[in-house]
């Protein structure tokens, strides 16, 4: 009967929250590391991701439990977790490489926090939808030099209204 153990994970956005997880046997050595025998057969830590290296085995104790193991890894281990550690390191190099928002001089804070509502004006429709209030970094790389200044303004296929907060804002 497997066992119910709840691990921290992060998510896409980098929140921390519980995991259920299903494990059949665990083993610990004194130094701490853990190895998991999932309910899908997959050898790994809590939160379900597969063993990096077959010498995590060696704290395996029982030999018929450790040679299984071994199995498991040569067989389909070893091809999942080469694949589970490329995919997470891209998208941990991937955040990385991320270009951060540049905020203009002489501006400071007051005008990042300023609102604007967007809606397409493309084709000339105006009945399309607006969006909720915004801060400019939601639609740019950088703080367009009309941000906070103009109440209303169309460029390109938009019209931007400035939002005030705490006022009656009209549509």
């Amino acid at each position: 009967m497997a066992q119910t153990l709840y691990a921290q994970v992060r998510d896409e956005k980098g929140d921390m929250h519980s995991k259920e997880v299903k494990v059949f046997r665990s083993w610990q050595d004194a130094g701490g590391a853990q190895i998991f025998l999932h309910a899908n057969g997959v050898y790994g830590y809590k939160d379900g991701a597969p063993i990096k290296y077959d010498s995590e085995f060696d704290i395996i104790g029982d030999g018929v439990q450790k040679v299984i193991a071994l199995e498991w890894w040569e067989k389909s281990g070893k091809k999942m977790s080469t694949e589970y550690y490329a995919a997470r390191d891209k998208k941990i190099y991937d955040l990385q490489q991320r270009r951060p928002t540049k905020k203009r001089e002489g501006g400071g804070t007051a005008m990042d926090m300023v609102l604007y509502k967007r809606r397409s004006t493309q084709g000339g429709k105006q009945d399309t939808a607006t969006t909720e209030p915004m801060t400019w970094y939601t639609w740019f790389d950088e703080r367009p030099e009309w941000w906070g200044y103009a109440k209303m303004i169309e460029i390109g296929n938009f019209s931007y209204n400035k939002y005030e907060v705490g006022a009656k804002n009209k549509e």
